[in-house]
């Protein structure tokens, strides 16, 4: 059973913690080997999500099935497993689980990386539109499963200038917060242009933005080449992979700040000069 294993420091006022990100495996459960220099390690807190269990006495030992042993339903619990070992299982494999021992953090995420998506398979899943309106988007259950916006305001100077009224998606509650965990992985989506003529382009946009409102940064990914055609987009969340920050110059300590403390993501759907239908789909975050 192979276990892939990352971490990040987290600077408190007393300590050096660190938070260990966890993949469990595609049928949801983890050994997770509890990395710590003290002698005893006792469960802090329990996740919300799964389950950890004590090694039972013969894979403790010696390696042997069954892994599970004892269910840890309390905390202050002393961990018994050899090499500080305990099982994780999911109740619900899709979603970021975390608990804590000692001073230090385990984050349990999905064998494939996703810590949070939308694939629209029922409803728009709380994506809206802004800009120059503010309302929910619309979800298209029988054409791919997209949701899409449409531009119903042109706001130009002159015929073949910049729409000066942008509309974005806008992702709902559950993409914000802490996503620090995402640093050097990625975020993912996919455009379709239904309606619009893209041979007059605007040019005053950002392709992408994500927002840190309470420490005033901007982290936003330029312009880059679509037609209109289903486009897929992975972006690595790196400061040395086309990102800029508004008004400052981007360092990894300032991308990991923000990624920390989003409460903003905000995808373009205003590409054309003139009037246009997109559509947007599996939009994805996901670890290294």
């Amino acid at each position: 059973m192979i276990i892939q294993l990352f971490f990040l420091l987290v600077i408190t006022k007393l300590t050096l913690s660190t938070n260990y990100v966890i993949k469990v495996n595609k049928t949801g459960d983890a050994v997770i080997k509890l990395k710590t220099i003290d002698k005893l390690v006792y469960i802090n807190s329990l996740p919300k999500f799964g389950k950890i269990y004590q090694l039972s006495h013969v894979y403790s030992n010696y390696g042997y099935q069954p892994i599970k042993g004892t269910l840890i339903s309390n905390s202050n619990t002393l961990v018994t497993g050899s090499n500080n070992r305990i099982y994780y299982k999911y109740n619900n494999y899709n979603l970021v689980d975390t608990f804590h021992y000692n001073l230090d953090m385990i984050t349990v995420v999905p064998y494939d990386g996703i810590i949070v998506k939308s694939d629209f398979l029922l409803n728009n899943d709380g994506w809206k539109i802004v800009g120059h309106y503010n309302k929910g988007s619309t979800y298209m259950p029988y054409n791919d499963r997209y949701i899409v916006g449409h531009d119903d305001l042109i706001n130009i100077n002159k015929y073949g200038e910049n729409d000066n009224s942008l509309w974005y998606f806008e992702a709902p509650e559950k993409y914000y917060g802490d996503l620090s965990i995402a640093y050097d992985g990625t975020i993912e989506f996919t455009l379709v242009s239904y309606a619009g003529n893209f041979n007059n382009k605007n040019t005053n946009g950002n392709l992408i933005e994500l927002w840190c409102e309470k420490c005033k940064m901007k982290l936003y990914y330029p312009l880059i080449n679509f037609d209109g055609k289903i486009k897929n987009f992975i972006l690595i969340l790196n400061e040395n992979r086309g990102w800029y920050l508004e008004n400052d110059k981007l360092t990894k300590e300032k991308m990991i700040y923000l990624l920390k403390n989003i409460s903003k993501i905000r995808i373009l759907g205003d590409w054309t000069q003139w009037y246009e239908t997109i559509g947007l789909d599996n939009v994805l975050i996901k670890i290294k």
